[in-house]
């Protein structure tokens, strides 16, 4: 095994592992490396790069990633001045003149063909391999499409049951209630993801007839599922089908076009992976092809996936040490939190063949990015707590952060600070601590954004701008958070006949208007007309850039709190 974060003197070979640890630059490297081998290759293109990740958000960063370093080092090396402290653009601009222009037009082309890449799930991956070999292969739901139709068929199975026991009421309920339908979901979902896995009854329940007729209404079940998903396959349909193809000789033409394909595959999250999908890997990319590279990106330390069938030890199984190379720079934490941690984990196990393996910092985080400050405990003297006591002490020490803390020189502003509770009510009630010191703080919860004030708000000025000759509905819309004013308010309330135009232009000579708020009401008129037009998106950005709605919002102590939700 060696070491290093240094791009340029990283070599790919086949079968390589990239061990990360957190803060390492892991998807950093990645695009790196896809990035260094598009410009120094002049054979290779984009489309031949497979990228797998565990999750649809991080391939969606991955990818996301590799398209900003493609597009950001040809700009770079079409200046041909390296960026400090980046060892990519110092290697690319440290070649020839000739070569530089070479790989400006590489990594360009490689930016107008990027979507000829497969960079997604191991999931997706899966279903071009079916699609190549002419098999059905989802349609990119799968997750909720099984879980729907496990659940029809737990459903059915439960009203089946009760239907056989209709003529006893009693006796129903009494003989359905063991039946729990979230636990059936749980064991048919488990049996339908594990095809091979046995169910077992505890050798005390085996002359239970019912439980005997339980394991086989399962097998049942599992069978119509997996018959009724042959056009729209699980995602564990996905990964079986999709190794078959790579193992069967009468689909040698389509793996075949596969392997050509891709010269170069990348595995990340590889710490996830089980088996099965490690089979797909390596018949995509054969061991002993001398034009094509399988990289593997992971941090055993890290998986954490197992209820989802990850399997560390397959990947510990395929690990090379021979041909490993671990990422030993944390670019993320200050150096004297990663010497701390050096000497807390040194020597420590995360389980069989998983030790923590000792970091550097960067040399920009050498030192502490935020300045000393002295760490409080809450004793209490009396026999009972005092109430809020804790959101006190937290809302001083926040300001004192804001007062006196630094980051890297500095001063610490209210975006850096985060503060974690126990329960959703203390951290409100914290946040009244902070807007009480005239410290503008918003609390995260379970809450729906449907039930908060902004909602409630829009909803109303929608009801205004469909109707807006209603007096009565804009009065309520005049009262909301976009405009602030009082039903009270004498000026709301009072109206007269005028002459107007309704909100689809036409005359309305018998609407009423309110002298007191001409303004807003004109403002929800060219709301309507605007909605017509150009719909919902619109009508935000008005609102939104209105100094009457954005001075009405603001003036709240929850100002923050009712753009986020209204966003």
């Amino acid at each position: 095994m060696s070491n290093t974060s240094a791009i340029d003197k990283l070599k790919i070979t086949n079968g390589l592992f990239l061990e990360a640890s957190a803060g390492t630059g892991k998807t950093y490297t990645v695009a790196a490396l896809v990035t260094r081998e598009l410009a120094m290759d002049d054979t290779l293109r984009i489309g031949d790069f497979l990228i797998s990740t565990f999750t649809r958000n991080a391939s969606a960063e991955l990818k996301d990633r590799v398209r900003r370093r493609i597009i950001e080092m040809a700009d770079i090396v079409s200046v041909g001045t390296a960026v400090p402290d980046d060892d990519l653009s110092t290697y690319l601009c440290s070649q020839s003149e000739s070569k530089r222009h070479q790989i400006v037009v590489n990594l360009r082309r490689a930016a107008v063909e990027f979507d000829t890449a497969t960079i997604g799930t191991i999931h997706s991956v899966c279903s071009r391999i079916l699609t190549l070999a002419g098999l059905p292969s989802g349609n990119g739901n799968e997750a909720a499409s099984t879980k729907v139709l496990i659940q029809q068929k737990v459903n059915d199975y439960v009203a089946t049951q009760a239907i056989q026991m209709a003529s006893n009421p009693a006796a129903t309920a009494s003989a359905l209630r063991p039946w729990d339908p979230a636990l059936l979901a749980k064991l048919v979902n488990e049996k339908v993801s594990a095809p091979d896995a046995e169910l077992w009854i505890d050798p005390a329940h085996t002359n239970a007839p019912q439980l005997q007729q339980l394991v086989r209404d399962i097998h049942a079940m599992v069978a119509s599922i997996h018959e009724q998903s042959q056009a729209n396959p699980t995602f564990d349909d996905l990964l079986r089908r999709a190794a078959a193809v790579m193992a069967d000789p009468q689909y040698a033409v389509a793996v075949s076009a596969i392997r050509q394909k891709y010269r170069m595959a990348f595995v990340d999250e590889a710490q996830d992976t089980d088996p099965l999908q490690w089979s797909i890997f390596r018949g995509i990319i054969e061991a002993i092809s001398k034009d094509s590279f399988l990289v593997v990106v992971g941090d055993p330390k890290q998986s954490i996936y197992r209820f989802r069938g990850a399997d560390v030890n397959a990947y510990l199984e395929e690990r090379d040490v021979k041909n490993l190379i671990a990422l030993d720079t944390n670019f993320r934490s200050d150096g004297d939190m990663i010497t701390a941690l050096n000497a807390l984990m040194d020597g420590q196990s995360f389980g069989n063949q998983i030790d923590y393996v000792q970091v550097n910092s960067a040399p920009k985080n050498a030192g502490s990015q935020l300045s000393r400050f002295q760490s409080v405990e809450i004793v209490n003297l009396g026999d009972k707590p005092k109430a809020k006591v804790p959101q006190k002490v937290a809302a001083l020490r926040v300001a004192e952060l804001l007062k006196h803390a630094q980051i890297n020189g500095e001063k610490v502003a209210l975006s850096d600070i985060c503060v974690l509770v126990r329960a959703n009510e203390i951290g409100i009630s914290l946040e009244r601590e902070l807007r009480s010191m005239k410290i503008p703080a918003v609390s995260g919860g379970t809450a729906s954004v449907i039930q908060s004030e902004a909602a409630q708000s829009l909803q109303q000025l929608l009801q205004a701008i469909d109707r807006p000759s209603d007096m009565g509905l804009v009065r309520t819309a005049v009262s909301s958070m976009f405009f602030g004013r009082s039903l009270l308010d004498p000026a709301v309330m009072a109206h007269g006949v005028v002459s107007t135009s309704n909100g689809d232009g036409g005359d309305d000579s018998s609407a009423e208007s309110m002298a007191g708020i001409d303004v807003e009401h004109e403002f929800i008129r060219t709301l309507a007309r605007i909605i017509r037009k150009d719909g919902i998106a619109a009508v935000e950005a008005q609102i939104l850039s209105n100094p009457l709605c954005l001075n009405s919002m603001l003036r709240s102590e929850r100002a923050e709190r009712r753009l986020t939700d209204l966003r």
